[in-house]
């Protein structure tokens, strides 16, 4: 049989943390080194989410087709790929309320954002924003059936193209 069924990953949770916007952030002092390291009292957690989705990545890209009347298509133009995230968060907490921000005008919040995904089997993925990404709160729906606020996440490359520093691997 070709393939692994080792190499499926089975996401069992999720969270994403959002860096303190009171507190200045230093990469040697915040980033965690590696699994091991906890993650430092700064990250603050944004709590429970919806789990289906969890965290979606969509990605996207700009693709123009290159055609010579003799060969038809011949080539394919790549540019100004992307990687988005979104997630729903179901608590109303410390951070929810600092990206809504009921009493002013609704706005995307610049934030560092870190998110965490455990597997099974306890192996550990944290994917670590390389610099302020866009957090936005798309409503403040107040119901009776709790469906989470959900929040759009525009990412930036940082100079070395880089969307997220990704550490993983199964704690010591």
């Amino acid at each position: 049989m070709a393939g692994d069924p080792n190499n499926v990953r089975l996401w069992e949770q999720g969270d994403v943390y959002v860096f303190d916007p009171a507190v200045p952030y230093v990469e040697a002092t915040h980033s965690p080194a590696d699994i091991d390291t906890p993650l430092h009292a700064a990250w603050l957690p944004a709590g429970l989410m919806l789990g289906d989705p969890g965290v979606g990545m969509p990605r996207d890209i700009e693709k123009t087709d290159i055609n010579a009347w003799q060969a038809k298509r011949f080539r394919t133009k790549y540019k100004n790929g992307k990687q988005d995230a979104a997630f729903t968060l179901l608590e109303d907490n410390e951070v929810t309320q600092d990206l809504i921000d009921e009493e002013g005008v609704p706005t995307a919040k610049r934030r560092r954002i870190l998110v965490e995904f455990i597997e099974e089997n306890g192996l550990i993925k944290r994917m670590e924003s390389t610099g302020l990404f866009d957090l936005w709160v798309t409503n403040n729906d107040h119901k009776e059936d709790v469906d989470g606020r959900p929040v759009e996440v525009s990412t930036y490359p940082n100079a070395s193209n880089k969307i997220w520093t990704v550490t993983k691997g199964v704690p010591a």
